[in-house]
């Protein structure tokens, strides 16, 4: 089913995100859900993906997701790790200013 340990990880991304996308979308409702730029980015880039490997696994279509998809992905956790990172700088600024 699986042609390398990188199609399995990528299609296991892929379901997460989708997933979390339906979650989203049901927790916010579809207009909030679509007010915010960032949720719109990835709801692109998930359907984009699905479709990706609906056309890689239905038809002899080359993998096109290692150049676009899968790095728009990746903008994804940059995201996420820069907000983290910035709530922790944050607390650590109220820490040691509540400290002296």
């Amino acid at each position: 089913m699986f042609f390398s340990v990188a199609d399995a990880f990528n299609y296991t991304f892929v379901t997460l995100f989708t997933i979390e996308m339906f979650i989203k979308m049901y927790g916010l409702g579809l207009r909030k859900y679509f007010s915010s730029m960032f949720n719109r980015f990835d709801a692109l880039v998930v359907v984009f993906s699905v479709i990706e490997i609906i056309l890689i696994r239905t038809t002899n279509m080359p993998q096109l997701g290692v150049s676009v998809l899968r790095c728009a992905r990746l903008l994804r956790v940059f995201r996420v790790t820069r907000s983290v990172l910035i709530r922790l700088t944050v607390r650590l600024c109220i820490v040691r200013w509540v400290s002296t």
